[in-house]
């Protein structure tokens, strides 16, 4: 199977170095490479044409955001096989080699997810330890550490053109199911990223957004009132956690204006693919409160020991 690399990129001309130094670096080199520039103003294209001769370069003529910048990236790309890299991110040297062996092994797969660790500098220990879990069915993914199958582009289509960043990978993961393939989690396919920037407040205001996009457009009449008030209301929480309530807020008003013409525009999912969405998500959410229980089991002893020394 051919794979290419996709990356979009706007203004990161230092890390967009180090993403395509560890792309150069891959036990399994890339058949293509392909850059997006979203109009950077840092001469990125210029560093390009110099230093990396092997990227294909798409320049747009703006930013158009996340999403549809992803998918100009993915539609320019010719191979089987797409893995889509953030342009801060850095691939562990087999990466690419663990992708391709998931796909391999599970023809069903059209997207598997990647490990992302937080962090640039990762012991050999902790990789390792990574390396040898075994990959699993995901209901999620993130955007900028996987690698999709054409054949799923084809099928399901692309990310929603109209959201400018946030909660796509929700949209297409469901409809991925809906077409009959199947998303995979691959521990031992890893990028490394720098810890998450706090940004003004708008992450969450696009979150909620488009995730009322996303289901008032996909999301069964069976299932629909359940999914939005529960959606709703985690994001209210997450808010008042966060202290951004209004950019909540202001996210869940705009769904909600815009409602009429999502409605119209509705292409639910069938029922088993919800149901099976549901499920994964389900699975997904009980695995990482039984992993905050056995770290909290772990550390209670400890936590012991150092009462008892003072």
């Amino acid at each position: 199977m051919r794979i290419s690399v996709a990356v979009v990129t706007w203004n990161r001309s230092r890390a967009l170095r180090a993403a395509l130094d560890s792309v150069r670096r891959q036990t399994r080199q890339p058949d293509e490479v392909v850059v997006v520039d979203s109009a950077s103003t840092d001469g990125t294209p210029d560093m390009l044409a110099a230093e990396y001769p092997e990227v294909r370069l798409v320049r747009l003529h703006r930013n158009m955001g996340c999403p549809e910048g992803r998918n100009i990236a993915l539609a320019n790309c010719t191979a089987e096989i797409i893995y889509s890299l953030d342009d801060d991110g850095v691939l562990h040297q087999d990466c690419l080699a663990e992708v391709e062996r998931c796909m391999t092994a599970h023809p069903a797969a059209g997207v598997v997810a990647s490990k992302t660790l937080t962090s640039l500098e990762v012991s050999d220990e902790v990789i390792s330890a990574q390396m040898a879990k075994l990959p699993r069915q995901t209901g999620r993914f993130s955007g900028g550490a996987v690698a999709f199958r054409r054949s799923v582009l084809e099928a399901a289509g692309y990310y929603p053109a109209d959201f400018w960043c946030q909660s796509e990978e929700a949209d297409l993961a469901l409809r991925a199911i809906e077409t009959g393939f199947e998303l995979w989690y691959q521990p031992s396919a890893i990028m490394l990223h720098p810890p998450g920037i706090t940004d003004s407040g708008a992450t969450l205001r696009f979150s909620a957004l488009n995730s009322m996009r996303s289901i008032l457009r996909l999301v069964p009449w069976r299932f629909l009132p359940a999914v939005l008030i529960r959606q709703a209301s985690k994001y209210v929480v997450i808010g008042v956690r966060q202290g951004n309530v209004r950019g909540v807020l202001r996210g869940l008003a705009e769904g909600a204006v815009s409602t009429p013409w999502l409605l119209a525009k509705r292409r639910p999912v069938s029922i088993a693919a919800m149901r099976e969405y549901l499920r994964l998500r389900r699975d997904y959410h009980q695995r990482i409160a039984a992993s905050r229980v056995r770290a909290h089991a772990a550390a209670e002893p400890q936590g012991r020991a150092a009462r008892r020394d003072r």
